[in-house]
């Protein structure tokens, strides 16, 4: 088997149940969707030349009562066959019907059965037969291709295809014409003898590849999280796993006929015309991390990379198991690896490597900062201010905005005297990913930010956090940003005119504040005798700042409200925090001061 397929060891080693040959026309669509423009007169020609054959012929027995026939309906409908179902015994119908066979597989003992009758033949062992002798036999005779033969046959294809300019032989004569061409069959005949006396570049290959596909093919089939097992049921004997702590790498490589060199070679060319087929090959580190169903929606040549780089995988993994020696994915040179561009050992972190490779192409969905906030009003309002002041959104700036619902759900008690908030904000800032914190002044939030502040990370040697993260307002966010006018305007539109608030009933609750509850709800139940809804309060004064966002600004270009100031700066915190690519970026980061103060 050292140049050739041979058929009898591939169903004598049970080769073909992770990649099945396909018969021709499944082949020719295959070849189609991978940029190689094929048919099935080109492929009868190839092999009636003897230098492009199909694997396998098979050849349906008379004796249906040995493989049944399922009889299938249908009708001509614009020139095309259009299936109405399974002919039922007795069932009257006046359209076509056709024969299907089923039932044959290369299982070993089904094709043991067709061999042993005759009805199973390698092409290459038989004289030539025109197809459409074969088609015209009473038995529906099959022929099979190997998915790895369109890696052959696009060279071959390359190789024989001849490209004419019209423009270039317009003003030939008769005599001119007839040079021509007479040096066009001279060329072919000579082409075609060296590759009848030589072999097709990639028979070879493809032979090795569909002989080690059970065992490697699945890896190639991957997002390198998770791969995709085909052929091995649930019922099978053995199962994937047990096959592959079976397998004997030497073994196989002593059956093949090859050396390890050779196997080491044939990897290298092979990544080396992938790279070169694959209009990809820039993004090959990201379309590697992409989900299997999704490569396949690739079409031409970026789908034809797909192939052969499957191929160059298999390979690789092959010569592992054979030498112990991991050979290099085909990146696109030595500086090009993702250790060289990322850190050393992030290509053997799946998950490292695509945090780093995502940032790396500005493709990471994970927040830039979390903006942490008490209650429902800041979680609906901000990203509106935000929107209005700043002419972009939270999601464009990779903000996100995340509603504590209480202080209280997120510090402890006792030992655990400032709780999860701490463990959150240090997670984050080790995955740099900025927390800003905002609260009001109350309860134990002055507590929870001097211990949230004098806290040291576990994560690096550094500060938890630095003090202007945690950000409490002087009293309330109403009080401390806007005037008794605006209040009292927004307190009386909020109940609908029910009751007209003047600036002194205001000004007087903000002289109560810190007393028992809120001092803005007391006024308002006493005089509606119902409760303030806080949320539709602050829409209504976010109502008044967009209403004119100009006069937000002084000349220039300073915040005049603690509360734009304060979104102005997050909005800058968010849009510098550029994520970083490499693994000495991410510790340089994390020493910066931008997260917490180092220690030392």
């Amino acid at each position: 088997m050292a140049s050739t397929f041979d058929m009898q060891y591939l169903i004598d080693n049970q080769l073909l149940i992770v990649c099945p040959l396909l018969p021709v026309k499944r082949f020719v669509k295959y070849c189609k969707e991978r940029g190689i423009r094929t048919t099935e007169i080109q492929l009868e020609r190839f092999e009636e030349l003897g230098i492009f054959l199909p694997i396998a012929r098979m050849q349906y027995p008379e004796n249906e009562d040995e493989h049944p026939q399922t009889r299938l309906k249908f009708e001509e409908v614009d020139g095309k066959k259009v299936y109405r179902g399974k002919l039922e015994e007795g069932e009257d119908w006046e359209g076509g019907v056709e024969n299907l066979h089923i039932g044959f597989s290369f299982e070993k003992d089904d094709a043991y059965r067709f061999l042993e009758a005759g009805l199973l033949w390698e092409p290459s062992s038989w004289i030539f037969e025109p197809w459409k002798a074969l088609k015209d036999r009473s038995r529906e005779v099959c022929s099979y291709y190997s998915i790895f033969q369109v890696y052959a046959l696009s060279n071959l294809v390359t190789s024989t295809t001849m490209l004419v300019r019209t423009e270039d032989y317009f003003d030939y004569n008769e005599e001119e014409v007839h040079r021509l061409t007479s040096r066009m069959a001279e060329s072919s005949q000579d082409l075609i003898s060296r590759f009848q006396k030589d072999g097709v570049s990639g028979e070879f290959e493809a032979a090795i590849c569909q002989a080690i596909s059970n065992r490697y093919f699945p890896f190639t089939q991957s997002d390198r999280r998770t791969m995709r097992v085909s052929g091995f049921g649930q019922d099978s004997d053995p199962d994937f796993y047990e096959y592959c702590r079976r397998w004997n790498a030497a073994a196989v490589l002593d059956d093949l006929d090859v050396t390890a060199d050779d196997v080491k070679r044939i990897q290298e060319r092979l990544a080396s015309e992938a790279k070169v087929a694959d209009p990809l090959v820039k993004w090959y580190g990201l379309v590697s991390f992409i989900s299997v169903d999704q490569r396949k929606r690739l079409k031409g040549s970026a789908l034809y990379a797909q192939s052969l780089y499957a191929m160059e995988h298999m390979l690789r993994l092959f010569y592992e198991d054979l030498t112990g020696v991991i050979l290099d994915p085909p990146d696109e040179s030595p500086m090009w690896r993702p250790d060289t561009l990322y850190g050393e050992g992030v290509s053997a972190n799946e998950l490292e490597y695509l945090e780093l490779l995502t940032n790396h192409y500005n493709l990471n969905p994970k927040p830039k900062l979390l903006l942490l906030v008490e209650g429902d009003g800041e979680y609906e309002q901000f990203p509106r201010l935000i929107d209005g002041l700043f002419g972009t959104t939270v999601a464009r700036l990779g903000i996100k905005v995340q509603n504590l619902e209480g202080i209280s759900n997120f510090t402890g008690q006792g030992r655990d005297r400032f709780g999860t908030l701490e463990r959150f904000i240090d997670d984050h800032h080790s995955r740099q990913t900025f927390v800003f914190v905002i609260l009001d002044n109350e309860g134990r939030a002055p507590a929870v930010k001097q211990e949230l502040v004098k806290a040291r990370s576990r994560h690096a040697e550094r500060k938890l956090t630095r003090p202007e993260y945690i950000h409490l307002w002087d009293k309330s966010i109403e009080f401390d940003n806007f005037s008794h006018g605006e209040l009292a305007r927004a307190m009386t539109a909020v109940s609908r005119n029910r009751y007209t608030f003047d600036v002194a009933e205001i000004s007087a609750c903000e002289s109560r504040f810190g007393e028992v509850g809120d001092p803005l709800k007391r006024l308002y139940k006493e005089k509606l005798d119902y409760g303030l809804k806080k949320t539709k309060l602050l829409e209504t004064l976010v109502d008044i700042i967009l209403s004119a966002s100009e006069e937000e600004f002084d000349e220039e270009g300073e915040a005049k409200r603690p509360l734009v100031k304060m979104l102005g700066e997050v909005v800058e915190l968010a849009s510098t925090n550029y994520q970083p690519v490499t693994r000495d970026i991410q510790q340089e980061n994390q020493m910066s001061g931008y997260f917490g103060d180092p220690l030392s």
